[in-house]
C-alpha cells in the first residue's frame, strides 16, 4: 500500500483470508476494492472534465483506502500548482497536515507545510500542526524556524506522545545551533534548558549532555559537571552516559575547575553504587573545601546518598551494627535544614531492627518536635501513634 501498488496489497489481503478470514483483513480488502475502484472512476473524470474536487478526490482515495500519503501528497500539490485560488484550498492544506501525519514531520518539506499553515491559518493551527512544522523545519536545516513554532506550543496539556515529540524537535534544533560554526552559543543553550524543563529520560539525559558541552566552552565548569551527573541517571542510553562519562573524565584531566570536578567525582560514585568510595572522597573534600564555600552545598547531596545507601544496604543484610555505624557517620556531617530528618529516619529504622524501642521513641520524638512540616516528621508522628496505640 505504502509503494502505491493497491493491486498487489489486494492479491496480498485474498491470500490473508484464504488463512484467516478475521473481520479487519475483510476491512482491509473491502475498502482496497472500493479505493482501486474510485481511483479509476476519478481518473476517466479528470481525463474529460479536470477539476481541483476530482484531483482532492484522488488524494484522499490515495491517503484513505489505499494508504499511500506519498502519492496523495503528490496529487494535492499538483492542485495547489494547478489551482492557485479558490476555496478548495482549505481542504487540500488539511490534506497536506493529514499525510504529513502519516508520514512524519522530518520526511516533509517544511516551505509544503508553510503552504498549508496559511491556508489553514497559522492562528487556527492544531498542537500536531505546529508540531509538524517544527520538525519539518529542523529536519531540513533551519533551526530557528523550528524554535519559533515550538515556542508556539502551549506550555500545558500537550500529550505525553507529542510532548516527547516535541522534545526531540528542540533537541534537534539546539544541536544545528551548536554545530554552527560562527552562531551564538546563547540560542543553543536556551534550547537545551527549554528540554531540560521540561523533559524527562533519555531527552533530559541528552540535554544535560549537549548544554554541559557548551557551558564548558563558556568556562563554566561548575555548571557544567553539574548537568553531566543528571546524564548518568539511568534512563539515559548507553552512548550518552558514555559521553557524559568521557565529559567527566576530561574536566578532571584538564583541571579547569578542579574542586567542581572533584565534586562530581563523589556524585559518579555514589551513582555507581561505591558508596564507601564517595564517602572517603566526599570527606577528603570537606577538608579541603572553605567552610563558606558554594560547592558544599552541591557536594552535600551526594553525600546524603552515599551514606542512605550505606544504611540501606548494611539493614537489608541484616547488619544492624554497621547500618548504624554509617548513620553515626552521616549524623556528625549533616545540615539541620538538609540531611539531617533523613539521617534520623534512618536512625529511627536502626533502632526498630534493633528491638531498641527506648532509643526509637528517643529519635521519633525529636523528628516529630523539631521536624513538624518535613515528611520525615510526619512520619515519625505516625509511628509514635501507632506505637502508643499498641501498648493499650
Amino acid at each position: 500500500m505504502c509503494l502505491g501498488d493497491p493491486q498487489g496489497a489486494l492479491g496480498t489481503v485474498e491470500l490473508l483470508l484464504a488463512k484467516k478470514g478475521d473481520a479487519a483483513t475483510q476491512a482491509l480488502r473491502d475498502g482496497l476494492r472500493r479505493g482501486i475502484e474510485t481511483l479509476g472512476r476519478l481518473g476517466a473524470e479528470l481525463k474529460t472534465t479536470p477539476s481541483p474536487v476530482l484531483l482532492q478526490a484522488v488524494a484522499d482515495t490515495h491517503l484513505g483506502e489505499l494508504g499511500n500519503p506519498r502519492t496523495a501528497l503528490a496529487h494535492l500539490i499538483l492542485l495547489a500548482r494547478a489551482y492557485p485560488q479558490g476555496a478548495h484550498l482549505r481542504a487540500a492544506a488539511e490534506s497536506v497536515f493529514a499525510c504529513a501525519e502519516r508520514l512524519g514531520g522530518p520526511a516533509m518539506s517544511h516551505r509544503v507545510l508553510q503552504w498549508a499553515a496559511r491556508q489553514v491559518g497559522e492562528d487556527a493551527l492544531s498542537v500536531g500542526q505546529r508540531l509538524l512544522l517544527a520538525e519539518a523545519a529542523s529536519a531540513n536545516g533551519e533551526p530557528r524556524t523550528a524554535l519559533r513554532w515550538l515556542d508556539r506550543l502551549p506550555a500545558e496539556g500537550v500529550a505525553d506522545g507529542l510532548r516527547e515529540r516535541a522534545a526531540q524537535a528542540w533537541l534537534g534544533a539546539a544541536d544545528q545551533l551548536a554545530a554552527e560554526p560562527n552562531g551564538e552559543d546563547r540560542d543553543a543553550l536556551a534550547a537545551y534548558r527549554r528540554v531540560l524543563a521540561t523533559s524527562v529520560g533519555t531527552a533530559r539525559a541528552r540535554a544535560a549532555v549537549g548544554a554541559a558541552k557548551l557551558l564548558t566552552r563558556g568556562g563554566e565548569h561548575a555548571a557544567a559537571a553539574r548537568l553531566l551527573l543528571d546524564a548518568l541517571a539511568p534512563q539515559g542510553t548507553p552512548a550518552v552516559r558514555r559521553e557524559a562519562l568521557r565529559l567527566l573524565a576530561a574536566g578532571r584531566v584538564q583541571r579547569r575547575d578542579p574542586l567542581a570536578y572533584d565534586v562530581a567525582e563523589v556524585g559518579e560514585l555514589v551513582e555507581f553504587g561505591f558508596l564507601e568510595a564517595a564517602v572517603a572522597r566526599a570527606q577528603q573534600l570537606d577538608g579541603s573545601l572553605p567552610a563558606s564555600h558554594p560547592l558544599r552545598a552541591q557536594l552535600r547531596p551526594h553525600v546524603a546518598r552515599a551514606f542512605a545507601g550505606l544504611a540501606a544496604y548494611h539493614v537489608a543484610r541484616g547488619d544492624v551494627a554497621s547500618a548504624r555505624e554509617a548513620v553515626q557517620r552521616w549524623l556528625r556531617g549533616a545540615s539541620r535544614d538538609d540531611d539531617l530528618p533523613a539521617a534520623l529516619a534512618q536512625l529511627a529504622a536502626c533502632h526498630r531492627m534493633a528491638g531498641d524501642e527506648r532509643g526509637l521513641v528517643e529519635v521519633l520524638s525529636r523528628l516529630a518536635a523539631e521536624f513538624p512540616h518535613r515528611s520525615e516528621g510526619a512520619e515519625a508522628r505516625r509511628q509514635l501513634m501507632l506505637l502508643d496505640t499498641s501498648r493499650r
